[in-house]
């Protein structure tokens, strides 16, 4: 726990103030980041990317994928907020895990397709959408 605290403490004086302290015990540590479009935690800012490589030395081992899953939800984040503006202002942000609720959303509809494959270029998220579990949303 003190090498993931000493590492929240880094990436924060390299000036990435929104970075959380981690939570949990024992083996599992984690850090609960959630950036919104404002925040300094978006992974293809150079700030981030520059404080992400002065600090990984202090990035516990085991701890790579939960900063990578961070990364990911900044991501998603950023892919939200994009389909807010390309036409479906309904679209959610991701939950603490990264998933989406998708109720009341028809993902297979042509124009929904077009928005993703725009904001899926522009966020820098690859891979399936991940689906809260109850949520998914109009086939």
């Amino acid at each position: 726990m003190a090498q993931a605290l000493a590492y929240s403490r880094c990436m924060r004086n390299h000036g990435i103030s929104d970075f959380p302290d981690p939570s949990g015990s024992g083996g599992d540590i984690r850090f609960s980041a959630h950036g919104g479009p404002n925040s300094d935690l978006n992974p293809t800012n150079p700030q981030y990317q520059a404080a992400r490589q002065a600090c990984r030395s202090l990035l516990p081992g085991g701890m790579a994928a939960a900063h990578q899953s961070a990364q990911k939800i900044a991501e998603e984040t950023k892919l939200a907020t994009c389909m807010r503006s390309h036409g479906y202002p309904e679209f959610p942000d991701p939950n603490g895990q990264g998933a989406f609720d998708f109720s009341g959303i028809d993902r297979s509809a042509p124009a929904f397709q077009s928005a993703l494959n725009t904001c899926e270029a522009a966020s820098g998220f690859s891979g399936p959408l991940p689906v809260e579990q109850g949520s998914g949303g109009k086939r």
